[in-house]
């Protein structure tokens, strides 16, 4: 009954027929019942020595009170909504303007204070509960935005209009510094909730790019979210970021690629493959823990087929004689599998890359025999792969040991 009357009565400060508009009174309303939730959570601890009783008792409005500010709330803001597309502006004062903002802004202080402390919660939540206030302060920023949105036009045209996409996604790599923060503060009560808040904010630009003008191209876009994503893969050693990591920097390449006219993934398919395959490998790589040998072999087998079928369709596609080049390019990626598998030890490599370099070399052979009229080129490959097979049966003929260790140890290798 004491705050039905402090709402009558800031009611009645309103003059009929001017201020005293369904807008002022739910501004009113709404200030009034977050003001007692602040105030009765800030002065908990101390009610509770002093009036225990009469505490627990209030404490049980609290629930209502809540449900009744944000039932004000609500109503200003569709009200404000409504006034901008009915009318493009908002009539309303400065004064109710710069209370709905200071209101929500106080909002978002107390519910932090709230997280964090856990004697002066009004709705006691267990600990595991208590990161809803970091939702409920990170909804209020958002309900705030949106109330200088409307009232204050002006405020968002210029930079902010042109790249809205990048704003959301500074905000977004700050939500994810300060999370790391709070982190190693042992904070996880904060640390937690703006933590995937800051991972599922990229979306927002991502999906919206389709919807609100800018002027940041798309596929720079999806370059800034992959490294964001990047970024918590590293921190958090999570093969889901990585893989989110992976698709949205493809996903920009594969944009860019398909604005252009000589790019196209009929034209050049290694161009969209190579770079995706390589993401999969190195983001299962450093997440190896988290598979069996079974499926990493799997993972290694699939994505090089990727890397050297593009590179080998490519060839098929574009033809040896209008670009010269693309054999070099498969036998230098051939090569450079060959010695990632030395270097890591792993047969998927090794045995791969041989066989494509092998491949890579038999095309630019007939390339020249054929353009060329260098038919004798098949005759001197011939030739060394003869001489080639009888060194080999000599080395293993006269260091049959050595070479029998090194068959077991490819045994002892990573599929």
């Amino acid at each position: 009954m004491f705050l039905a009357g402090l709402v009558l009565l800031g009611w009645s400060c309103l003059t009929p027929g001017t201020t005293g508009t369904w807008l002022n009174r739910a501004v009113v309303l709404m200030t009034l019942m977050f003001a007692t939730v602040a105030l009765f959570g800030l002065e908990l601890d101390k009610l509770l020595e002093r009036k225990p009783d009469w505490t627990r008792a209030f404490r049980d409005c609290m629930p209502a009170i809540t449900v009744s500010g944000i039932i004000a709330l609500i109503f200003v803001l569709c009200t404000e909504v409504y006034y901008q597309i009915e009318f493009g502006a908002v009539r309303i004062r400065f004064l109710a303007l710069l209370t709905v903002a200071v209101t929500l802004a106080a909002a978002v202080v107390v519910c932090i204070f709230f997280a964090l402390s856990p004697k002066h919660d009004p709705l006691s939540l267990s600990d595991r509960r208590r990161g809803s206030y970091v939702y409920v302060a990170e909804v209020l920023i958002v309900l705030l935005f949106m109330h200088i949105r409307l009232t204050m036009p002006w405020l968002f045209h210029g930079f902010f209009q042109r790249y809205w996409p990048l704003v959301v996604l500074a905000i977004a790599y700050a939500g994810v510094a300060i999370s790391e923060f709070f982190k190693r503060r042992d904070v996880p009560v904060l640390a937690g909730p703006i933590e995937r808040t800051g991972a599922f904010l990229p979306l927002l630009p991502v999906i919206g790019f389709w919807i609100a003008q800018s002027q940041v191209e798309y596929s720079t876009l999806l370059f800034v979210v992959g490294g964001l994503y990047g970024l918590l893969s590293i921190l958090r050693r999570s093969f889901w970021f990585g893989l989110a990591a992976a698709l949205a920097g493809n996903g920009g390449l594969w944009y860019l690629l398909h604005e252009t006219s000589e790019y196209h993934f009929y034209q050049h398919p290694q161009l969209w493959l190579i770079p995706a395959a390589i993401s999969v490998l190195i983001a299962a790589h450093l997440n190896r823990k988290d598979f069996s040998e079974s499926q990493m072999a799997g993972i290694r087998y699939l994505c090089l087929t990727a890397i050297y079928a593009s590179s080998t369709a490519d060839i098929f596609i574009n033809g040896v004689a209008s670009s010269p080049w693309l054999p070099l390019v498969l036998a230098a990626l051939s090569v450079a599998g060959v010695f990632a598998g030395m270097i890591f030890r792993v047969r998927a490599f090794l045995l791969l890359g041989s066989t494509f370099l092998l491949l890579a070399i038999a095309t630019m052979i007939k390339f020249a025999s054929v353009n060329f009229g260098w038919t004798w080129l098949w005759y001197v490959a011939g030739i060394v792969t003869g001489m080639v097979i009888i060194a080999t049966f000599a080395v293993f003929e006269k260091k049959r040991a050595e070479v029998l260790r090194l068959v077991d140890g490819l045994k002892d290798w990573k599929a």
